[in-house]
């Protein structure tokens, strides 16, 4: 097998990344599927949405393809070399380690939704507000960790392709803050108002100075 080499001269497309990857990506969709699996079995409708009807199919098409990108960059890395970023091999370690951590925080985030979780931008029938778990301080922490573990993907993966669908699933989950958060205000009233005057949007209030960290650490009603 030819070796892609960086400016470092070592082999950057090691099995040993490769597996690493497939087996965080394997890891992560179990732990999506069970807790969709668990959703669903609540029997609980959507009472309220406000998913746009192009959002959810697109973010699905990028998934998709990410997904694709990433079982070839496993399976058959050289049909995916033309796509290689020459990155050192520290940086893929680094890429391990969050998404060693990434894994953990999905599931935590999962748990602490339960049968709220949709993955459409909805509430439920006796639709409740999360303020445990990591929801104590962040409001959005599913998407932290979305970013988090797209991040790990491209260090890991060295593949710009895999980066650009991480890039544009990230986007779309930004942009569907703003909307999410005018449902919850809808659905909790005062309740959310108060809650989002002492989380961060992204990142807990206290890590961070809001002067220059402000959209992610703001509290302010939509």
């Amino acid at each position: 097998m030819k070796q892609f080499k960086s400016g470092t001269g070592k082999d950057e497309s090691h099995v040993g990344f490769r597996v690493i990857f497939g087996t965080l990506g394997i890891l992560t969709y179990l732990v999506r599927l069970y807790y969709m699996r668990r959703g669903s079995e609540s029997g609980q409708t959507i009472s309220k949405t406000r998913e746009e009807r192009f959002t959810m199919p697109l973010l699905s098409s990028i998934s998709v393809l990410g997904t694709i990108a990433g079982l070839v960059h496993v399976f058959a890395p050289q049909r995916m070399r033309w796509a290689a970023l020459p990155t050192p091999t520290w940086s893929r370690w680094v890429g391990v380690g969050l998404g060693i951590i990434g894994l953990p925080l999905f599931a935590w985030t999962h748990q602490a939704l339960g049968k709220n979780w949709a993955m459409a931008l909805a509430t439920k029938e006796e639709h409740s507000l999360v303020s445990s778990g990591p929801y104590r301080w962040i409001r959005h922490p599913m998407y932290s960790v979305i970013f988090l573990q797209q991040l790990a993907s491209l260090l890991l993966s060295a593949n710009w392709v895999i980066g650009i669908a991480g890039l544009g699933i990230s986007v779309l989950c930004v942009a569907r803050v703003g909307k999410e958060e005018g449902l919850m205000t809808e659905e909790f009233g005062d309740q959310y108002r108060a809650y989002m005057e002492r989380t961060g949007r992204f990142l807990p209030p206290m890590m961070l100075q809001a002067n220059v960290f402000g959209p992610l650490v703001e509290g302010a009603t939509p």
